[in-house]
């Protein structure tokens, strides 16, 4: 979990295929998510002359020979300012593709996680992991103008319960784990941080949820209980779409849940590039602020002319699903 120091990044000319070195970093930007399949980079290079057309970039870490991003560009800027020449390039990774292609709006009867994940996922070059026990839903409907990867979670989250995630290439089909809890503090044994700032948003607190039955009536309701000790009562009504039809109440729970997680996150900044997977499990144990059952929903590697910084972004680990 040391600081990384030594970038090699490569991108490829469309004009010629051929491969160039980009550096003089002004500004490295590379994130990563739970609630995203696609990494993202930004970076801005002193630039003189400006390369031809870009089609994708590289990011290696020298320091350990391995590659920590690796993506196609979605914007490439040439800019001459008094700060000089520079070169803007913002790109994603392989998983952008499940975000900017639209699947397919039908019904699917009686389809099984392995058939969601070949028409959703697999044509894009991704593997699954799914060691949950066999299912089939008997309908699920793939709306218009949803992207393959909310109809690939929308189905997961359906059918398990479990909001899907990519690791690499690969869609993981499971709750994040890991085996030991990192600590955070500047007053005990842990990492180090520069800056913590934790938010409290009750507004996001859905209290009710009222179901519309099949006879077009509003007849049943699902309570947040927690949201009496956060003293909030904001209500929603819902038409149930054609897979909930025979458990309405689990569309219900879900948006609770979600409600509850981000009502509540923890903001970190430590020195250095610190190599913490997203989903670690995290522990915040400083004397001036404290709080378990956290893990990282997304974490910023930021480079400028400041230094090196990991940002973090922690969630609760109890209502994430």
């Amino acid at each position: 979990m040391s600081a990384v120091r030594n970038f090699s990044i490569r991108a490829i000319q469309l004009r010629d295929n051929r491969v160039i070195e980009l550096g003089n970093i002004v500004l490295l930007d590379i994130g990563a998510s739970l609630s995203s399949p696609a990494r993202d980079f930004s970076g801005v290079f002193a630039a003189d002359p400006f390369p031809f057309e870009l089609g994708s970039v590289t990011v290696r870490d020298s320091d350990r020979n391995r590659v920590i991003f690796s993506g196609q560009i979605d914007s490439q800027r040439s800019i001459i300012s008094d700060r000089g020449k520079l070169l803007r390039i913002d790109a994603r990774s392989r998983g952008a593709l499940l975000l900017d292609n639209q699947a397919k709006p039908e019904i699917l009867t009686h389809v099984q996680m392995a058939t969601a994940f070949n028409l959703f996922a697999r044509p894009y070059g991704f593997t699954l992991f799914n060691p949950q026990p066999p299912k089939a839903l008997a309908t699920y409907t793939v709306r218009a103008g949803i992207s393959e990867w909310e109809a690939l979670s929308g189905y997961s989250q359906r059918a398990f319960g479990i909001t899907p995630f990519v690791e690499e290439d690969a869609v993981i089909i499971n709750r994040p784990s890991s085996h030991t809890v990192i600590n955070i503090s500047n007053t005990g044994d842990g990492l180090r941080f520069t800056r913590l700032e934790s938010a409290y948003i009750p507004y996001s607190i859905i209290s009710d949820i009222i179901l519309r039955g099949p006879d077009g009536i509003y007849d049943s309701s699902v309570h947040n209980s927690a949201s009496r000790f956060h003293g909030t009562r904001r209500r929603r009504f819902i038409v149930p779409s054609n897979e909930f039809v025979d458990s309405s109440s689990l569309d219900a729970n879900q948006r609770i849940r979600r409600s509850m997680l981000d009502s509540q996150s923890v903001l970190v900044t430590l020195t250095g590039f610190v190599d913490l997977p997203i989903g670690q499990q995290v522990a915040i144990l400083d004397s001036s602020f404290s709080m378990h059952n956290l893990l990282i929903g997304e974490r910023r590697w930021i480079l400028d002319e400041n230094g090196s910084v990991t940002k973090l972004r922690l969630i609760s680990s109890v209502y994430y699903d």
